[in-house]
């Protein structure tokens, strides 16, 4: 992800706004998406969910993240590698909302769950 984030920086960032430019946005949403979905696949509490429900869940929480990140949340990730608590609580907040708004399009069938 540093390497994602240094050419976020270097290539599509607007120093002088506050959030992502649109490219930025592009790049840090397919970064997102690429380092969640293994890791949700991974944690056994999502053993039942289908790859549909991870793929959603896991497109919200990068757009979602992606709307609140500013340039120096990712300058400081750049700088220390690791998140900033303010930036971690954006993303936390995000992963929260996104599960909100997962729960009422999913049921399960059989043993897994699907959503719509």
């Amino acid at each position: 992800m540093a390497a994602v984030a240094t050419y976020i920086l270097v290539s599509h960032l607007a120093r002088g706004a506050e959030g992502l430019s649109p490219e930025g946005r592009a790049v840090f949403i397919k970064s997102t998406i690429s380092t969640c979905l293994p890791k949700q696949r991974a944690a056994d509490v999502n053993a039942l969910m289908s790859e549909d429900a991870l793929g959603f869940y896991c497109n919200c929480l990068a757009s979602e993240a992606a709307d609140t990140m500013s340039y120096e949340d990712l300058r400081s990730y750049v700088k220390a590698g690791s998140f900033t608590p303010a930036a971690l609580a954006k993303i936390e907040a995000a992963g929260e909302t996104c599960a909100k708004r997962l729960l009422p399009r999913c049921q399960r069938v059989g043993e897994a769950v699907q959503c719509r």
